[in-house]
């Protein structure tokens, strides 16, 4: 069998570098780049091919530029989210789309910056903020423009320039798993970019609202801006996770604004230092004029929620002293009663995209009311609006999870993971199981296998199993894992095991070979959910008691029962198996009709 198994993996790695070779002699004329580039991006792509569409994974498909472009995107996407996962590990409440974008710039940049500030995981998010916006710009143009006048000396200087401006302009645009532009041709880059054009003009739309935040004192170093819109608030948020400056579903602008009549004042104090607490804060005033304030803690007294003295927000912000007149609380507008009232007063049926008139409106009214959804409402709104939803804390059922969007998954699963995490088996609930059985946590869900297999035992030194289906912890094992999984995970010095379908459904579980492994086993009992018995139940040699009573699928039992040198009692009530050749021999029956106790003749 050695010689066999080492026979066909030569017989595979010959054919591998056959294939290799042929691929090498196609690409090699179509680039410049070395065998060795070549013949490694050729590797990368069998790393890469699981995780591609299935009409994807033929690599004699693909030109070398396009599977070049592939392995360097996946490159980069890998390498991408295994730095924002350090930072998400390091640092708590930072932006998920605005840490992703610093990361991306970081690293376009990386090699120009001085060696010393390389390393981008030295680096706190707020410094890492202060870093780019400081030297992107300037860096990014002098790579760039090095780099596409070398390897095309025809361009002229202002089609570099429009090019290079445009990506930075764009840069928010553009898909976070793209190829950084350090990577690209810049018949690459031109491509990308005319491809973006119409998002451009829908943004540039989107920016012409922004254009002119009310800025209410600028003195002394010290800025005081009264946003009024969502939009304005995203833009004054200075790296800052603030519920009302983030972007997509967590932005809680409406509640503060429409919720409780906030008006919300931006305070940005040049002098601090960017990473300092108090270098940019909000203060929320109420429509009595009581004030709350969010540091860069954005926690506790200091989370935007709590009224505080303005002597308080002085002794945070000295600069502020004597500037107590700016923070006036100004009454909602007519527009925002107006969309009160909308949201407020509206009948919403099984379709909430079609009782509003824009998705905006939908999401005031998630925020302002906080209703809980029914299961067709949530699958009909749009994924940005089931963000919303969860963001507001809400739990998804069954069919919620099974309505939702990959992505809307991932989100819910940030949020609820950490929680599943800490619970036992006990407390989980049907939707704690329902997100557990999703295909993107299949790797959490086996970490978790052994934890939950421990809790099914009882007893002091833990070897009792007594599982009553479907109710209890085993029923929900088995939602998770099912019924061969299960013996699988129970503990191997485990000495009393039952097993007991109370459901209407019928269970037809053959006794998998694992239950020899049970050398400790005495007792064995196994209610209405068996149809078949392994032969090696003759490997317990200290089961006492086998009870098997209610099984009508099971048709027979193994010659090796007879073998088992402790057996004491046999229950076959109401089942009928067949018997093994020698069984009466060695058992007495006691009872009669569907009755079946056999007792161990012990002359």
């Amino acid at each position: 069998m050695k010689l066999l198994n080492l026979l066909s993996k030569n017989i595979i790695l010959e054919v591998s570098e056959k294939v290799k070779n042929q691929l090498l002699t196609k690409f090699k004329p179509t680039t410049e780049d070395s065998d060795e580039t070549i013949l490694n991006n050729i590797d990368m792509f069998d790393r890469y091919k699981q995780g591609l569409p299935v009409d994807g994974r033929d690599i004699m498909r693909y030109s070398y530029e396009d599977l070049k472009n592939l392995i360097q995107s996946k490159e980069t996407t890998k390498g991408l989210n295994d730095i924002f996962t350090e930072f998400k590990k390091k640092e708590k409440g930072i932006e998920n789309n605005n840490l992703k974008r610093y990361i991306k710039k970081f690293l376009e940049i990386q090699s120009e910056l001085p060696k010393d500030k390389q390393n981008i995981l030295k680096f706190n998010f707020l410094n890492l903020v202060k870093l780019v916006d400081d030297l992107y710009p300037r860096l990014f143009v002098k790579k760039m423009f090095g780099k596409y006048s070398k390897e095309n000396p025809n361009l002229t200087q202002d089609q570099i320039l429009y090019y290079l401006d445009s990506y930075y302009e764009n840069f928010d645009l553009i898909p976070f798993d793209t190829k950084g532009v350090d990577k690209m041709s810049f018949s690459e880059l031109e491509h990308l970019l005319d491809g973006l054009q119409g998002k451009k003009e829908q943004s540039d739309k989107n920016k012409e609202d922004l254009s002119n935040i009310n800025l209410k004192y600028d003195e002394n170093g010290l800025k005081i801006f009264a946003p009024t819109t969502k939009d304005q608030c995203i833009r004054l948020r200075n790296g800052r996770g603030w519920c009302t400056s983030r972007e997509g579903s967590g932005n809680m602008y409406y509640n503060y604004r429409l919720g409780h009549s906030r008006t919300l004042y931006y305070v940005i104090d040049e002098d601090k230092p960017f990473d300092d607490l108090n270098f940019a804060t909000v203060i929320l005033v109420d429509p009595n004029g009581r004030m709350a304030m969010a540091d860069k803690s954005n926690s506790g007294t200091y989370g935007g929620s709590t009224n505080i003295p303005f002597s308080q927000i002085v002794s945070k912000v000295p600069k502020l002293e004597g500037l107590e007149y700016i923070f006036e609380p100004n009454p909602l507008t007519q527009d925002e009663k107006r969309l009160i009232d909308t949201v407020k007063n509206a009948r919403v049926g099984d379709n909430p995209m079609e009782s509003f008139n824009t998705p905006q409106e939908v999401e005031m009214w998630l925020e302002y009311n906080s209703p809980k959804l029914t299961d067709i409402q949530y699958s009909n709104i749009i994924p940005e609006l089931k963000k919303k939803y969860i963001a507001l804390g809400m739990d998804l059922s069954s069919n919620m999870i099974k309505s939702s969007e990959p992505d809307v998954l991932r989100y819910y699963i940030s949020k609820k993971i950490d929680s599943i995490k800490s619970k036992g088996i006990n407390n989980l609930s049907t939707e704690d199981i329902a997100l557990l059985n999703t295909p993107i946590l299949k790797k959490v869900k086996e970490e978790f296998k052994p934890k939950f297999a421990k809790e099914l035992v009882s007893g002091n030194e833990g070897t009792k199993v007594e599982i009553e289906y479907p109710s209890g912890n085993s029923s929900k094992f088995v939602a998770l894992y099912g019924f061969g999984e299960l013996f699988d995970s129970l503990p191997e010095n485990m000495t009393n095991f039952l097993f007991n379908n109370k459901s209407n459904s019928e269970i037809n579980l053959d006794v998998p070979a694992s239950i020899s492994r049970f050398k400790d086993l005495q007792a064995l009992l196994l209610m209405n959910c068996v149809s078949s018995i392994p032969e090696n139940i003759g490997d317990l040699e200290k089961l006492s008691f086998l009870s098997l009573p209610n099984n009508p699928n099971l048709t027979s039992l193994p010659s090796s029962v007879l073998d088992l040198p402790s057996i004491l009692f046999v229950n076959l009530t109401n089942s009928n198996p067949t018997l093994p050749e020698g069984f009466n021999d060695r058992f007495t029956e006691e009872g009669g009709g569907n009755g079946r106790l056999f007792v161990r003749n012990m002359g």
